[in-house]
């Protein structure tokens, strides 16, 4: 039952507020749930007083299941077990911020929508509303917020076209580039480094070894590393001499490839299609190769992410898509989304140019960055993806679109839910169950779209390998390594070999489980 709607209230900031009462939410507040994983894989209730933020980025403690965004939804549960789910919704073209805030406390709950001076919220509160949705008895948290995302947002739940193709194991080169990069330097490092390695030879080899231990892949991933950050259609001539030939043997052997997008990054693009950080914060600029820190004061506005907002751009985009899927350009199959995280927002501001140039980020104060259309946050995440998606339809109905945006206002955007980066585990983290709770979440908030139940687990071989021969339990299953497994990216030696029977096990596994020879 959906018990009630709530419109906010304007702050003093320019943002818009919920402050809900105990007797609002027909309860005495004990605890708050998040639906989405902390940083230290936490997925239960949270004792009060407790905040708990929500965005596009994953640099919060108890959202940290890289999902950008997430759904903007918590469970209260009061003192004699009741619950109610609190959901943020908004109207098509009004998700207009990148962060939401729930205060819990035993008096009651307070939300908070940042629009970062980017809206007026005296408009925007008649397009954006708090629903509250009243828990039935025997209700899982989860089956709980399917129903109350399934009334806010009822156009997640339509039928949805599917090709059997998207079901069948994918091959992601990254992992085993990464480990490789480091075997061969002898020691650790970051994780760029794998970038020179994401090449023609190297992934031919990869694929060479997948093919001899039988491992029945389907579709290949070339990840980042491919192409310039901003412009996708002039491939690194060193790393891809001939991509599109790459391909065309691929196809050859009933394979597909999609390629890696790294959203919002600037690399190669003119200035008019960039949305500048404003003078007055302090930059910091984090370097993936040494893993360094820069701190400068921004004195002049600095390029932080391509601009969204920007028909001209948008326009390029679309241009680049359809060349990459057009059988008389590169004839690929799709593409992986990422870097989502990176979506305009002043309060988690991050930029960059490409993966290996450094990340800037903002602290402080600072002026409000320009977007073209006035737009912000996930509204303009929404427009980008939309512009890729229509893009490649265009061209080929069955390419596939994967991405990380688990919120169901992004159900026309993408195909595929990636359950991302484990980020990091411990050595008693019981992977699947993290993964599971990511897929539950996935499905609650997107029930017609697939799942890619990703392989990015470093640091436990043990570990990586139970979930690599269960995750197609929870979807599309993935592999990111070959012959070389990661275990640390700060100790040496830092990777392990990966004997051949594991692979071969793993073959037989993917064989049997699809009734693949």
């Amino acid at each position: 039952m959906i018990q009630n709607v709530f419109h906010g209230t304007p702050d003093h900031q320019g943002d818009l507020v919920w402050e809900m009462s105990a007797k609002e939410l027909g309860l005495s507040p004990q605890a708050i749930w998040n639906s989405s994983p902390s940083v230290t894989n936490f997925t239960g209730y949270y004792g009060l007083p407790h905040l708990v933020t929500q965005g596009t980025t994953f640099v919060m403690q108890e959202s940290a299941s890289r999902f950008s965004p997430p759904p903007f939804a918590v469970a209260i549960r009061g003192e004699n077990g009741e619950r109610v789910l609190l959901t943020v919704a908004a109207d098509a073209g009004h998700h207009l911020f990148a962060t939401v805030e729930y205060l819990a406390e035993a008096t009651g709950v307070k939300v908070k929508v940042e629009l970062e001076g980017h809206s007026d919220p005296t408009l925007e509160k008649e397009h954006i509303w708090l629903e509250m949705t009243e828990a039935q008895p025997e209700e899982s948290e989860m089956a709980l917020l399917e129903r109350g995302l399934a009334h806010a947002y009822p156009q997640a739940s339509h039928p949805r076209k599917s090709y059997d193709w998207w079901k069948l194991p994918i091959y992601c080169a990254a992992g085993s580039c990464i480990a490789s990069a480091f075997h061969l330097a002898g020691k650790p490092g970051g994780e760029a480094q794998h970038m020179l390695l994401e090449s023609e030879w190297v992934i031919q080899h990869q694929l060479d070894l997948l093919d001899e231990a039988e491992v029945p892949w389907k579709t290949l991933v070339i990840d980042c590393g491919w192409a310039p950050g901003g412009v996708w259609t002039k491939p690194y001539p060193g790393r891809w001499p001939d991509l599109k030939d790459f391909i065309a043997r691929q196809h050859a052997k009933g394979h597909k490839v999609l390629l890696w997008l790294g959203l919002w990054f600037t690399g190669g693009l003119p200035d008019k299609w960039c949305i500048k950080a404003r003078p007055g914060a302090t930059m910091q600029k984090w370097n993936p190769l040494s893993g360094k820190d820069v701190f400068s004061r921004l004195e002049e506005p600095e390029r932080f992410w391509a601009d969204a907002g920007n028909e001209e751009y948008l326009a390029f985009v679309a241009q680049q898509v359809r060349t990459l899927v057009s059988p008389e350009g590169f004839d690929a199959d799709g593409f992986k989304l990422d870097m989502l995280q990176q979506t305009p927002c002043e309060r988690f501001a991050q930029g960059r140019e490409h993966w290996d140039e450094p990340l800037k980020l903002l602290k402080g104060e600072h002026e409000k960055a320009t977007c073209s259309n006035g737009k912000w946050g996930c509204e303009l995440l929404h427009d980008l993806q939309k512009t890729i998606y229509d893009a490649a339809k265009s061209v080929k109905p069955d390419a596939l679109i994967n991405s990380s945006t688990v919120h169901p206002y992004f159900a026309d955007t993408f195909d595929m839910m990636r359950l991302h980066d484990t980020c990091r585990i411990e050595a008693d983290t019981d992977v699947f169950a993290l993964m599971s709770q990511r897929a539950a979440l996935a499905k609650a908030a997107l029930p017609m779209h697939e799942v890619d139940a990703d392989n990015w687990i470093h640091s436990y071989y043990e570990k990586w390998m139970d979930y690599t021969l269960n995750s197609w339990k929870l979807g599309t299953p993935c592999l990111f390594y070959t012959d070389r497994f990661l275990m640390s990216f700060t100790e040496a030696p830092g990777t392990c070999p990966i004997p051949r029977e594991d692979l071969q096990k793993l073959g037989k596994n993917w064989r049997d489980v699809f009734a693949l020879k």
